[in-house]
């Protein structure tokens, strides 16, 4: 299970970073989930178990437990998703697709231990429709799918094998539960979309042209520059009797090579980000204050993700 957690962090960092989240207040986010989710079994299931409290190991064999031990858990673990999602002004959407695809990944391990341990090889199912589900969930994600559907899907999946697996009535229930709550997570999604402000699409459209043909441009003058790096040239190290008047040209033309790198770097961050607050759908908005950017800001400026009132305090 604590490589499973690893696995998890990783696809919860990796699909983050793509879509351009602060990657430190995503770790706080997943391991605060994981610890609701490991605190609501201890507090909620802890009763059911008629057993010495000391007697570690039954507690880990329960919590291992497939059904309504794991996925109510996961279920709760979503609350301070939402919570935080709200305060920070994240795509909650997007996160849940994040979360839901980095939990397919990482159970891979803990139930095929469990598998393994206990010889329920019909469970290699459950194991198949995990794997699937995020190799659908990735593929979906960048094929420019609505944000929201991967996690409706994915509470689909968990009750149907459930159903195939887990019957009893304490588990159809809960199944019951995620139905209703995929089916309430696609009509919030729909809702959100329709009342969602959103930008003009020709400026849409010309802002993300200008940014990606911004991009390629100075990648090509990365390139360039590279090229005419006095400290990268290759006969540099095979003349030692340089003299000092040659030595600083050269160690100035590396500091301005190296100024105008550091400018395209710091722009390509700003394009990066740009494009990936596009893809959320949270492109325009100030990530300061929260308020819309000007449009004509934005089409001068297509990479500001800030507006001017933030700027000017900014600078006093």
């Amino acid at each position: 299970m604590a490589v499973g957690v690893l696995f998890s962090s990783f696809v919860v960092w990796f699909e983050g970073k793509r879509d351009g989240f602060d990657e430190e207040h995503l770790f706080d986010l997943f391991f605060l989930s994981i610890g609701v989710g490991l605190l609501t079994f201890f507090i909620v299931y802890r009763p059911l178990l008629n057993v010495n409290p000391g007697t570690v190991f039954v507690y880990v064999q329960y919590f291992w437990t497939l059904g309504f031990q794991i996925f109510g858990a996961f279920f709760l673990a979503m609350l301070p998703v939402y919570i935080f999602a709200r305060m920070w002004k994240w795509s909650i959407f997007r996160i849940l697709d994040i979360f839901a695809i980095a939990f397919c990944f990482g159970n891979t391990i803990p139930i095929l231990g469990y598998i393994l341990i206990y010889k329920r090889y019909e469970f290699f199912v459950i194991l198949s429709g995990l794997v699937l589900m995020y190799l659908i969930g990735t593929h979906l994600r960048v094929a420019r799918l609505n944000s929201g559907i991967i996690f409706s899907l994915f509470l689909l999946v968990a009750s149907a094998l459930g159903f195939l697996f887990l019957r009893n009535l304490e588990n159809l229930i809960f199944y019951g539960i995620l139905i209703v709550a995929s089916a309430g997570n696609i009509y919030a999604r729909k809702k959100s979309s329709m009342s969602k402000v959103n930008l003009p699409q020709n400026l849409m459209n010309f802002v993300q042209q200008t940014l990606l043909k911004k991009r390629k441009n100075l990648k090509a003058e990365q390139k360039l520059l590279e090229s005419e790096d006095p400290y990268l040239n290759p006969g540099r190290a095979q003349d030692n009797a340089e003299n000092i008047d040659e030595a600083i040209l050269e160690d100035g033309r590396k500091e301005v090579v190296d100024v105008r790198q550091d400018a395209i770097s710091g722009t390509l961050v700003l394009i990066r980000k740009a494009l990936a607050k596009i893809r959320i759908g949270n492109y325009g908005t100030c990530e300061i204050c929260g308020k819309l950017i000007d449009p004509a800001r934005l089409k001068a400026y297509p990479e500001a993700t800030t507006c001017l009132d933030c700027v000017n305090k900014q600078k006093v």
